[in-house]
Parts: structure tokens; C-alpha cells; sequence
């Protein structure tokens, strides 16, 4: 099935990254997460902003570790987290789920909330033990991506490469690819099906509607396009929004600031200096093959 060749837009949480004391991300280069990370706060709290992702995060704390999914924020959430100590998280790729949880909790469940990974595996979380043996053992932030690919990889992602694209997955894309400047009229029209099939599709998968997603994925295109740009009368019309006062409100309603103030924490040589690490490693490592 065609989609353009516009670069998908990556989401990324800066509240994350301001809020920490050391922010270290690794991108990855397969088709499950996007990139992985590890942060320590020095706040007791941080926030997240609509991205449209799973991620999963493991709290390393010697004395209470925990593992939970975070499911797809559709709006601005607080996350409580403790103070001073390390977190390390992994991105998923838009339309990746954690499929093993679905028995035991469905998607919309999953929406703006946090699922512990133990709770869900009562009877059966050695996977969860050995990880946090190995994160504990070596805390390098390399070793740690090691420890989760060959630990936590097999668990979340057991059904991959068993079926092709799913309907849901090819809208996925050309939402994303779209920056989801596009209406689901359109949506049903470019891949042959009826709105309320791909409703109930997009739905049941992702526990979102998919006008909620492309909703979701223009905002974060407004916010890649804030690092580079200050002109908010070009912004608005980039994204698809009718004007810039529906862009302000849309703005203000998911970051809880206006753009104005969103693009100074953006451009502020500190944020730039944490989001600017980026750990490259061996490819072979990153991609499973250990």
C-alpha cells in the first residue's frame, strides 16, 4: 500500500528532559521502539505531553524496583516518580503495542495510565527478576539496553513478524506519515474501507479513536516545527490547523503553556545540552542480536 516519503515525526517528551538532572537516549533502528532512555529527576514529579506511544519503565530503586507500561497519553498527565533516582525507559514506534499484556487488559485500559508489569504477570515475572539483576549488576546505560533485548524483548514483543500489516498498522502509518494532517474521510477513501470499520479497528487496537491519534501526531509535529521555527502564524498553517487561535487552544489544552513558552523551554541551551546526548552504540547490539 502507497504512503508519501515524509519523514515521520518522532515523539518526544521534553518534561522528561527538563526535569532531569542527566538525560541519555539511544535511537534504535528497528521496527518495535523508537528510542530507548534513562533519566533521575530532580523533582519528585515530571509531566507528559500526547505522543501516541507505548512506553515501558523500569524504576531502578535497589529498594522497591518497578516495571510498568505507560499506554498513549491523550492528554497532559502527571507523572509522580521519585526523586534521585534513575529511570530507564523504551519508546515504542507508533502502532507498536505490548501485545502480551492484551489477555490481561485491553487497550483503552491502557490510555493515559500507568499498568505494572508484575501485577499483570503474577505467577510468571522471572523476566522481570533477571532485568533488574543485570541493570543492578552493570549500570551502564549500554549494558542496560542489553539486559532489556534479551530479557524483556522476548516477553512484550512475542508476536512480531508472525502476520503481515494490519489494517490498523497501515493507518497507523499514513496518519504518522501524514502528520496527521488528514481527516478520516480521507483516511477511508485512500485505503479502501468504510469510516466506521476503520473506527472500530483503530479503536479496538490502540484504545483510541484515530482522529484522537492524528490529533495527537499534528501536535507533535507543532513541536518539532517549535525548535526551528518561531513564526506561530506559519506553524499553525504547517500543522493543519484552521487558525492560530484553535492552534493556541489546542496548544495550551496539551502542554497546560502557551507555544510561546513551550518553544523557550525548547530552545534553552540547558534543555539543548541534556537532549543533545545521545549514546551510539554497536547496531548488532540495538537490534536484538546479542
Amino acid at each position: 500500500m502507497h504512503t508519501n516519503n515524509k519523514r515521520v515525526i518522532l515523539p518526544i517528551q521534553p518534561y522528561f528532559v527538563i526535569t532531569s538532572q542527566l538525560y541519555r537516549k539511544c535511537p534504535q533502528y528497528s521496527s518495535n521502539i523508537i528510542h530507548f532512555y534513562q533519566f533521575d529527576l530532580h523533582e519528585s514529579f515530571s509531566q507528559a505531553v500526547p505522543d501516541g506511544t507505548f512506553d515501558i519503565i523500569f524504576q531502578l530503586d535497589e529498594t522497591a524496583p518497578e516495571a510498568f507500561i505507560a499506554g498513549p497519553s491523550t492528554q497532559i498527565r502527571r507523572t509522580v516518580l521519585k526523586k534521585n533516582v534513575e529511570y530507564f525507559g523504551v519508546r515504542l514506534a507508533y502502532g507498536v503495542v505490548p501485545f502480551s499484556v492484551y489477555p490481561f487488559i485491553s487497550a483503552k485500559e491502557m490510555v493515559d495510565a500507568e499498568t505494572d508489569l508484575a501485577a499483570i504477570y503474577p505467577n510468571n515475572n522471572d523476566f522481570l527478576d533477571a532485568f533488574f539483576e543485570e541493570a543492578f549488576a552493570d549500570t551502564k546505560f549500554k549494558a542496560r539496553i542489553a539486559a532489556f533485548e534479551k530479557h524483556i524483548a522476548p516477553k512484550i514483543f512475542f508476536r512480531e513478524e508472525q502476520h503481515e500489516s494490519t489494517v490498523e498498522q497501515h493507518m497507523m502509518k499514513v496518519i504518522s506519515n501524514c502528520y496527521g494532517i488528514i481527516s478520516i474521510s480521507q483516511l477511508a477513501k485512500k485505503l479502501g474501507y468504510s469510516e466506521r470499520y476503520l473506527r472500530q479497528l483503530f479503536s479496538q487496537m490502540y484504545g483510541i479513536s484515530p482522529k484522537k491519534f492524528a490529533d495527537i501526531i499534528k501536535f507533535q509535529h507543532t513541536v518539532h516545527l517549535l525548535k526551528q521555527n518561531d513564526d506561530f502564524t506559519k506553524i499553525t498553517y504547517a500543522s493543519g490547523y484552521y487558525d492560530q487561535p484553535h492552534f493556541m487552544h489546542v496548544f495550551r489544552q496539551y502542554t497546560q503553556c502557551t507555544p510561546k513558552q513551550f518553544a523557550a523551554m525548547l530552545t534553552d541551551k540547558n534543555y539543548r545540552r541534556k537532549n543533545g546526548y545521545c549514546l551510539v552504540i554497536v547496531k548488532a547490539v540495538i537490534c536484538g542480536n546479542l
